[in-house]
């Protein structure tokens, strides 16, 4: 025969546990917000010569991965430009866990389809104590997107040089004197960029093999630390 008082002590489970569930759905639902809204930006830089703009920051946690820059509107009444830089995610339902990475962008300003040489002004969603900068597309350059690959790799300082290593592939770094890649060295990172084809090699890395096969290249256009 069931008591009063067992009865009580079964409500009181399943209260419990309701509780716990919903509790799981709400830090969920806010994890699934924060990996939408806009990463910390602390640095904005932009080179006319080379056409693109240096965009530096942090992660907030570990769900938060592959940045990537985002254009929020293009006013050109105003000659406004707003963008921010979101993450990919990892796939994960929730995260608990808090990073203190960084990350290093690299933006063609060819690829925002701006007038040519007409000043715009640029301004960053969550920069923090950045002041908008002044942007000039030439026409110069070609509008490429900001990456066609992602991966996670270890970073590896060479003599010549970096290279990614994955988990099954290795890819030579090509030089860049946009992004610091040296900061990274040594760390598990997130890269985004750009696979290039081997007749756009220089004849001199073509005729290097690796256990008989030619080296893969990649520009990269962002890294990301923290994993």
């Amino acid at each position: 025969m069931i008591t009063a008082s067992l009865k009580r002590q079964v409500t009181l489970k399943r209260i419990i546990i309701i509780a716990y569930v919903l509790s799981v759905l709400m830090i969920a639902g806010l994890t699934q917000a924060s990996e939408l809204s806009a990463m910390s930006v602390t640095k904005v830089q932009f080179d006319g010569n080379s056409q693109v703009i240096l965009v530096e920051g942090f992660r907030g946690n570990a769900c938060q991965r592959a940045p990537r820059p985002e254009v929020v509107s293009i006013d050109k009444r105003t000659r406004m430009v707003t963008m921010r830089i979101v993450s990919k995610g990892n796939g994960l339902s929730f995260c608990t866990q808090k990073v203190e990475g960084r990350y290093e962008l690299v933006v063609g300003v060819a690829s925002l389809r701006l007038p040519e040489n007409v000043p715009f002004t640029l301004h960053f969603e969550n920069s923090q104590n950045v002041a908008p900068i002044e942007v000039v597309s030439t026409g110069m350059a070609d509008g490429f997107p900001f990456s066609s690959v992602d991966m996670t790799g270890i970073l590896i300082q060479e003599a010549d040089g970096f290279s990614i290593q994955t988990r099954s592939e290795n890819f030579k770094v090509v030089p860049n004197d946009i992004i610091d890649l040296g900061k990274f060295a040594g760390e598990v990172v997130d890269v985004s960029g750009h696979k290039i084809e081997f007749g756009l090699m220089p004849v001199d890395e073509l005729n290097e093999s690796v256990n008989g096969e030619l080296p893969q290249s990649l520009v990269v256009t962002g890294i990301s630390s923290g994993n």
